[in-house]
């Protein structure tokens, strides 16, 4: 008669108890067997998002005369007699900016994140703890390098540069194909899926 025990058993000795109520090695506790493996690892998340922001801020300490010299150019600028004012207007919509931008390559980041547990899990280990996802490789160099350029060139917006443009798009095809091992005996449909994930994810990052 079956008592609803899984079938498969552990022999101990010349008993046989259930796999369930077998005896578990240090570290092996249900918690553990369940636990799904990070694709990328977790400090390099926190280490690109700190320096992605890092240079954000960095950007915003010179643009209060970018937004002088571009507010001198419309209508109604000059009704700003009070030079404290004007300063004040100026840096509370630069902060602003600057936490708003944040929040977005937050939200950026969390969505490569996603890809990366809920459409392709393959990484590239690069060493022990170490563990390189596609969509955060994607991610970090639509974001950090552009950020870094971007404060080295005094750059306010590298957006409408064509380049920049370029850029994207080779970090996009470039990426993937470093994986390529990984999806190529996928289905068509998956293949198709995944570049279409990478390339988006890529044109995203204009948006941070």
């Amino acid at each position: 008669m079956s008592t609803g025990w899984d079938t498969a058993i552990v022999a101990t000795g010349t008993e046989s108890i259930p796999e369930n109520l077998a005896p578990l090695a240090p570290g092996e506790g249900p918690e553990h067997r369940s636990k799904t493996p990070v694709v990328t690892s977790r400090w390099l998340w926190i280490v690109t998002y700190v320096a992605t922001a890092a240079l954000l801020v960095l950007r915003s300490v010179e643009l209060p005369a970018y937004v002088r010299s571009e507010l001198q150019g419309y209508e109604g600028s000059g009704e700003l007699t009070d030079e404290r004012l004007e300063n004040l207007a100026v840096n509370t919509g630069i902060f602003l900016g600057v936490i708003l931008s944040m929040f977005i390559l937050a939200l950026y980041y969390s969505l490569a994140s996603a890809l990366e547990r809920n459409i392709f899990r393959p990484a590239l280990v690069v060493a022990k703890n170490v563990r390189i996802g596609l969509f955060f490789m994607v991610a970090a160099l639509c974001t950090l390098p552009v950020q870094a350029a971007s404060a080295v060139l005094d750059s306010s917006s590298p957006r409408d540069n064509l380049l920049y443009q370029a850029y994207i798009l080779v970090v996009a095809c470039t990426s993937i194909l470093l994986f390529r091992r990984h999806w190529q005996r996928r289905s068509k449909g998956k293949i198709t899926l995944l570049f279409l994930c990478t390339l988006t994810l890529a044109i995203l990052s204009s948006a941070t």
